[in-house]
């Protein structure tokens, strides 16, 4: 009888692994040990640790654009689209933070292997944002400047939360306090209100 498939530990493993201590710290021998395999199996699914990163890379970064895609797609307002993309990573980030801190934290240098094809989370941000300036619902500004700086309303606290920069940002901070985050974020892009 085969035995079963350990590319799922493995993957799982080396998320954990590149999140904890980024991917230049991590070594084939930490994700053996996390899988609980031998190394030997490790090289049996990957020919090297890179070849794991881009895997995961590919897969999450798909994932988050497929998300944030149907997000953009929805019938609702500017406003309740740029919210419903906060709330979706904040969702993310409770449920796994290991694979926001690999992706948007700190996502490895050969992102730019990725097929030509991936669309840019920030692209598609940063598209809304430009309909909600066509709409009046969005203050004046490059489109990727403001998605910039939207994204990184959540986006720096993820990190701060991650990396322990501030003690006093840690990561139930951001889970009982969502609703301001979204509101944060908002308030960076909208346009202001006219007195």
């Amino acid at each position: 009888m085969p035995r079963p498939s350990q590319e799922n530990k493995i993957l799982e493993a080396a998320l954990q692994c590149f999140a904890e201590l980024g991917y230049e710290g991590t070594r084939t021998r930490h994700i053996a040990e996390r899988a609980g395999v031998a190394e030997s199996a490790l090289y049996r699914h990957y020919a090297s640790k890179e070849a794991i990163a881009q895997v995961l890379f590919q897969q999450h970064c798909q994932d988050l654009t497929q998300r944030l895609s149907e997000i953009a797609a929805a019938s609702l307002s500017v406003e309740a689209r740029l919210k419903g993309f906060v709330q979706m990573a904040l969702d993310e980030y409770r449920e796994d933070a290991a694979s926001i801190s690999y992706i948007m934290i700190q996502p490895p240098a050969f992102k730019h292997l990725l097929p030509t094809d991936v669309v840019s989370p920030l692209d598609i941000i940063a598209e809304v944002i430009a309909e909600g300036q066509k709409t009046g619902e969005v203050r004046s500004g490059p489109p990727v400047l403001l998605a910039s700086a939207f994204v990184g309303c959540f986006i720096q606290l993820f990190a701060f939360a991650h990396f322990a920069l501030f003690q006093k940002i840690q990561p139930c901070l951001i889970t009982q306090n969502e609703q301001v985050i979204v509101e944060m974020a908002w308030a960076a892009v909208a346009r202001p209100k006219q007195v």
